[in-house]
């Protein structure tokens, strides 16, 4: 069966995750592999192709992968329950090799800002989130512009986490 637009999000986001710290820790990548097996979002789907060729895209070009992203993510308009899903793959990943690292603190502000989600509906999701909530404005507030394409490739550049013609080091690429 071919892979839902939500799934393509949802591993898209992962790997991002992954790689905007600039490496793919071996955690981040056995996380993914449990988060495809184990999750009701993925049975029946056969993701192999779609993985793989984000792993490849992630190599070769990471800011096109995550400039995509963010475009695809901001036009979307996913439902509550997906855009949470697709944050939970966030933090799911960057919590799995037990650091996080500050590209990682802006990725998941960043992936908040284009999903639209309000503070409260994360919280009651997700918990405080102290390294979310370190990083924010001090009355919690998130900024709900929609990101423009000059704006996410700005972000892109000014984070130094993917650059044109950056590479990662993927110490684990394969599923």
């Amino acid at each position: 069966m071919a892979p839902s637009r939500l799934s393509v999000f949802l591993l898209t986001a992962a790997l991002c995750a992954m790689v905007c710290d600039g490496e793919i820790h071996p955690k981040e990548m056995e996380e993914l592999q449990f988060m495809v097996k184990e999750l009701p979002a993925f049975q029946g789907e056969d993701l192999d192709e779609v993985l793989s060729a984000r792993i490849h895209e992630a190599k070769a070009d990471p800011f096109h992968l995550f400039e995509s992203f963010f475009l695809d993510l901001r036009d979307a308009n996913l439902e509550i329950h997906e855009s949470l899903l697709v944050l939970e793959f966030v933090i799911r990943t960057i919590r799995a090799d037990a650091r996080i690292d500050p590209a990682e603190v802006q990725f998941t502000l960043s992936t908040v800002r284009a999903l639209k989600l309000p503070w409260e509906v994360i919280t009651s999701r997700f918990g405080a989130l102290p390294f979310v909530a370190e990083a924010m404005e001090p009355e919690r507030h998130l900024v709900q512009d929609p990101l423009s394409t000059p704006q996410i490739r700005a972000m892109l550049l000014d984070w130094g986490l993917a650059s044109e013609g950056k590479v990662i080091d993927a110490e684990a690429t394969d599923l």
